[in-house]
C-alpha cells in the first residue's frame, strides 16, 4: 500500500458505462454511500462540503463527507478536497485495528490523496469535527484488476449546491471535463439533518428553472464523472467547480460568516 503526496491546485471524452446503477443521486442521496467497481474508473473523490448552506443562514451544505462511506477496488485511489470556503480540514485515514496510515493538512481548494493497495476495512476523519468521518471498503476486483487502469481512467465523484445556482453551476460543467451522470433534488438533508421538507424529484427542474413547487432552500445533489490524464487534472478541475460554487453560496462580495 502506497501513499501519494498532498496535492496542491495551482474536450475530453465520457468515463464507460458500467456499474452505473451504482451511481443513482437517489440512491446516493438516502445512504450517503457509494460502490465504485467501474473499471474506467481509478479515482473516487471525496468532497469537504461548506459548512454554510446559504447568504444569512449558519448550516451545514452537507452533514458530514460527500459520500461518506465507500466501496472501491483494490488499487483505486481516494482524492478528499476541501471545499469549505477558507477553512482548513486535517484527514486522518486509518485501517480496521485503527493504525494511522495518513494524515494531513488540507487548505481550502486543495485535496490529499491515499491510494488503498489492500482488501480492507478503513476508517476516515477530521479530528477537529466529531461528524465528519467516514468508511472505505476494499475489495478485489471481480471483473478486472490494477493492470487495467490507465493515465486516462476516470475519477467519479459528487457536488451538493442551491438549487437557485444551477443555471451558473450546469453550463461549466462540460467545459471542465465533467460528465452529470445523474442529479437529485431535495429540501432536507437524509435523517432530517438541516432545512425542511421531503426529498424533491430532479423533475422540479425544466432547463435549469425551477418550477413553483419547489422552494429556496431546495439542493441539488450530483453524481459527475470525468476522464483525465492524471490526479493534478483531476483536483485542478475539480477546484475550479468550487471557486463556482463558492460564488453562488456567497454572490456579490459576501463574505462567509466566521
Amino acid at each position: 500500500m502506497s501513499n501519494d503526496t498532498t496535492i496542491t491546485t495551482g474536450n475530453n471524452t465520457n468515463i464507460g458505462s458500467s456499474s452505473r446503477e451504482n451511481l443513482d443521486a437517489a440512491q446516493i442521496y438516502e445512504t450517503n454511500d457509494m460502490t465504485v467497481v467501474d473499471p474506467s474508473i481509478r479515482n473516487l473523490a471525496i468532497i469537504i462540503p461548506d459548512n454554510i448552506a446559504g447568504s444569512s443562514r449558519s448550516a451545514p451544505s452537507w452533514p458530514t463527507f460527500l459520500p461518506a462511506s465507500a466501496t472501491i477496488a483494490e488499487g483505486m485511489r481516494v482524492v478528499w478536497f476541501n471545499a469549505d470556503v477558507n477553512a482548513t480540514h486535517s484527514l486522518v485515514v486509518k485501517n480496521s485495528t485503527g493504525g494511522p496510515l495518513n494524515s494531513t493538512s488540507i487548505p481550502y481548494l486543495n485535496a490529499t490523496v491515499y491510494r488503498f493497495g489492500e482488501v480492507g476495512q478503513y476508517t476516515f476523519s477530521d479530528p477537529s469535527l466529531p461528524r465528519k468521518n467516514g468508511t472505505i471498503n476494499v475489495i478485489e476486483p471481480t471483473t478486472f484488476n490494477e493492470s487495467s487502469f490507465t493515465n486516462s481512467s476516470g475519477t467519479v465523484g459528487l457536488f451538493v449546491i442551491p438549487a437557485t445556482g444551477k443555471p451558473d453551476f450546469d453550463p461549466a460543467i462540460n467545459k471542465l471535463g465533467f460528465n452529470q451522470v445523474s442529479t437529485f433534488s431535495f429540501t432536507a438533508f437524509p435523517g432530517g439533518v438541516s432545512n425542511s421538507g421531503a426529498g424533491q424529484s430532479p423533475d422540479n427542474f425544466v432547463d435549469g428553472t425551477q418550477r413553483d413547487n419547489g422552494t429556496s432552500d431546495t439542493m441539488i445533489l450530483y453524481v459527475w464523472t470525468q476522464e483525465t490524464s492524471g490526479i493534478h487534472t483531476t483536483v485542478t478541475r475539480i477546484a475550479s467547480k468550487v471557486r463556482l460554487l463558492e460564488d453562488i453560496l456567497y454572490p456579490d462580495g459576501m463574505v462567509k460568516p466566521s
